[in-house]
């Protein structure tokens, strides 16, 4: 049982930061080769297994403090041809260790991790005394022999397996949303539709505004207010004007920020999700009692981290609903939407509720959608 990591043999780029403050920067020209053992380990502050060369004895500890450990796990960076030779490694392997037999695989871990050359060119200098600990904490290891036909069986399989199976309905589903989503841009702009917006503080009404919409040359709404200006004057003493419009200010460029992020998920790309699909980053699912409803989840659509969930009805070729979950410029600034779509008497689909919710902020958009005409 083995596991396979991101890079194959590749050169690694290391940058050392303190306080944000770049201070060093280093290459490492060999990284492990092609696969490690299921059983080494993954420490922070101190290595319990194998050490990286000799110059130090495990457990090796750190006696500083670290407060903080960030693993971003990105999306896969081998290319078929890469998953092409680690399948070959692999099987050669597992052949190698057949033909010597369960002895001499036995005789001392197998080295295809950190540093394999290097470990091999200097084990003559170990001590027998780190020789034979070595040596006892590697007495699990067992090699199966594995009959001549099987392995040619394997062999075939390998060299005949596509390098990169995508689910047929899931490839499906994905042209037919990014084909829907194309001809609904294209129809909505022969039409104009009135939009209420409503935004709450702590679930508390504060403001609602109505505009005349359509969409213009570059495809973004154009919109018009439908609303008498507003001529109230605060009440209060200056300096209690001053901090309510200071607070509306910031609640009013907040609100903006809010509804500028949801126009790059709504309505979806289909370049983004063609690009989440090639990165692997979708998966397919089926909608709680409705057999006609498929589930598209997209992980980092937009932002890193984020989840975009597409409900698609495989009779009417429509979406009819999409949640959500992304952040402002900060990933604990979350920010979550649930869109409502409907579809026009032509057949066009589109977004007939949409609500924002600004999570840290307790502020809320509501916006509803109606009263389609034609230009």
């Amino acid at each position: 049982m083995r596991y396979y990591i991101q890079l194959v043999a590749k050169r690694l780029g290391i940058n050392k930061r303190v306080d944000g403050k770049e201070v060093a920067r280093k290459s490492m020209e060999h990284t492990i080769p092609m696969l490690m053992p299921f059983d080494e380990t993954f420490d922070v502050g101190v290595d319990t297994h194998t050490p990286v060369d000799f110059s130090y004895e495990c457990p090796f500890r750190f006696n500083g403090s670290i407060d903080k450990l960030t693993y971003n796990v990105g999306p896969s960076q081998l290319s078929a041809e890469d998953h092409r030779k680690m399948q070959v490694h692999s099987l050669k392997q597992t052949i190698r260790g057949s033909a010597t037999g369960a002895a001499s695989a036995c005789a001392g871990r197998r080295r295809h991790h950190r540093h394999h050359s290097f470990m091999e060119a200097t084990s003559l200098a170990v001590t027998a005394e780190n020789r034979e600990r070595r040596v006892m904490r590697n007495t699990a290891c067992r090699t199966k022999m594995i009959p001549p036909v099987l392995i040619a069986i394997c062999m075939g399989a390998v060299c005949n397996r596509p390098t990169k199976a995508q689910n047929p309905e899931l490839q499906q589903r994905v042209a037919e949303i990014k084909q829907t989503a194309e001809k609904n841009k294209q129809n909505l702009f022969r039409y104009t539709w009135v939009e209420q917006v409503t935004i709450s503080l702590k679930d508390e009404p504060k403001k609602q505004e109505h505009f005349q919409v359509r969409l213009g040359p570059d495809g973004q709404p154009q919109k018009t207010s439908l609303d008498p200006p507003d001529s109230a004057e605060p009440s209060g003493g200056r300096l209690k004007r001053h901090i309510i419009a200071k607070r509306k200010k910031e609640y009013k460029d907040y609100a903006e920020q809010m509804k500028a992020l949801a126009q790059q998920y709504v309505p979806p790309s289909k370049e983004l999700i063609q690009q989440a699909y090639e990165k692997g980053n979708i998966t397919l699912g089926t909608g709680a009692g409705d057999p006609n409803e498929v589930l598209l989840v997209i992980h980092n659509y937009l932002k890193p981290g984020d989840s975009m969930t597409l409900a698609f009805d495989k009779t009417q070729k429509a979406l009819t609903g999409i949640q959500i979950a992304s952040y402002m410029d900060d990933p604990k600034d979350a920010m979550n939407l649930k869109v409502q779509m409907s579809r026009l008497p032509d057949g066009t689909n589109h977004v007939s509720g949409l609500v924002i919710d600004g999570v840290s902020k307790k502020l809320n958009i509501a916006i509803q959608n109606s009263n389609y005409q034609h230009v």
